[in-house]
């Protein structure tokens, strides 16, 4: 133990030592110790550490810039002695020329209701009011951090549906800073984003009891969190929320927990997004019907359309906000079932998003309902809503 705690100790001393390398040397290219993939950027004493390039079959350091050919070198901030270098609280990416923010000093976060990107001031130094590319939507600052906040679709977001993931895009926009009533800082133009998955399942958890008795949940991750330049570790969800309701008009909840249907009662149910987003609209794929206490279970919504068995009646097969849907309530048969009681059911379904004015899409091809043979029920299971219970008696 002795031995490998002084080890650590050394490791730990030599990385602190490799950090402030280019403290009182020269600018230009040093070896890397250790790895030979890398080398040391030394550039007005800040140590950049980068990954060479394979040329011809051979590991070697980026070719150099040339500081005097009208486009700064092909540099992103600095060029000098044909080197391109970054300022402070910004760090050089492996092409050598482009620099970033620090990752720990900027941080994207993505969630349901929108994106926020936060900067500590030292990333843009002599600025007072980071913008957008909506130049009304300002950035805040507190503790010294700018902090600039968008829905995800204001203050000019953008969003690109590819492979089943929507992109949602922004700009940060900073003037050059002014320190002393000088400009001291280049201009910034910095992109950011946020993935959202439209094609990828979303785990269920239980909770407590609550206005439809006991639920599952969809528990995708609220909020992603990630350092600018860094890959974003998960993608974001959309939430959407099943719920019934008293009648067709849609307007009142339904307090399940208290109601009992009788069979052949009619359900009035409907799925909606919680925080819309312009542009996007999403069709139910799927809704199944289980009584977990008989073992069977029935698709009352199976590739868009409903089962005629239950007289299920899709409002929309698509919108961009709700779509409601009614059936008959049913039971299952049971040698077990006593029914003199209520049994309970329990609904579930699952949606997919889709880019509205992309017309060739799931949720703007008419599925073909009426058809004897509509297509086969290839349900992408893009994102679960919660599941509701309710109870049915004889």
């Amino acid at each position: 133990m002795k031995i490998s705690a002084l080890l650590l100790s050394s490791v730990s001393k030599a990385a602190s030592v490799f950090d402030d390398f280019c403290d009182g040397r020269t600018d230009g290219l040093y070896q890397y110790p250790w790895d030979c993939e890398k080398f040391y950027n030394c550039a007005h004493g800040v140590t950049h550490i980068q990954n060479c390039e394979t040329r011809g079959g051979h590991l070697m350091p980026p070719p150099p810039a040339d500081c005097n050919d009208g486009f700064n070198g092909g540099c992103s901030h600095y060029c000098n002695n044909n080197m391109c270098s970054c300022p402070d609280c910004w760090s050089m990416k492996e092409d050598g020329k482009t620099c970033l923010p620090q990752s720990d000093l900027a941080e994207i976060t993505c969630s349901p209701t929108g994106m926020s990107l936060s900067l500590h001031q030292c990333v843009l130094p002599g600025v007072s009011a980071p913008t957008l590319l909506d130049t009304d939507c300002t950035a805040t600052l507190a503790d010294d951090t700018f902090t600039l906040d968008t829905t995800l679709d204001g203050c000019d977001t953008a969003f690109i549906l590819d492979d089943d993931v929507v992109t949602f895009t922004n700009y940060l926009l900073a003037p050059g800073g002014v320190t002393g009533g000088i400009m001291t800082s280049k201009p910034v133009q910095l992109e950011f984003s946020c993935d959202f998955a439209v094609g990828a399942n979303v785990n269920l958890t239980t909770t407590g009891n609550g206005l439809f008795g006991n639920t599952s949940l969809a528990s995708a991750p609220i909020e992603v969190t990630f350092g600018v330049g860094d890959e974003q570790p998960a993608f974001g969800a959309f939430s959407y929320t099943l719920a019934f309701y008293e009648d067709e008009s849609f307007d009142t909840l339904m307090d399940m927990e208290n109601k009992i249907v009788s069979v052949g009662d009619t359900i009035y149910a409907a799925v909606s997004v919680d925080v819309p987003v312009a542009g996007l609209e999403f069709t139910i794929e799927e809704c199944v019907i289980e009584d977990p206490a008989a073992g069977m279970s029935l698709t009352m919504i199976d590739a868009q359309c409903g089962e005629p068995i239950i007289e299920t009646s899709i409002g929309s097969y698509s919108d961009s906000e709700m779509i409601t849907f009614s059936f008959m309530s049913f039971l299952f048969p049971s040698k077990s079932r006593n029914w003199s009681e209520q049994s309970q059911m329990q609904l579930s379904c699952s949606i997919y998003v889709c880019d509205e004015h992309d017309s060739g899409s799931l949720c703007s091809v008419d599925p073909g309902c009426g058809s004897r043979k509509r297509r086969s029920a290839e349900v992408n299971r893009s994102l679960y809503t919660n599941s509701v219970q309710f109870n049915v008696k004889q």
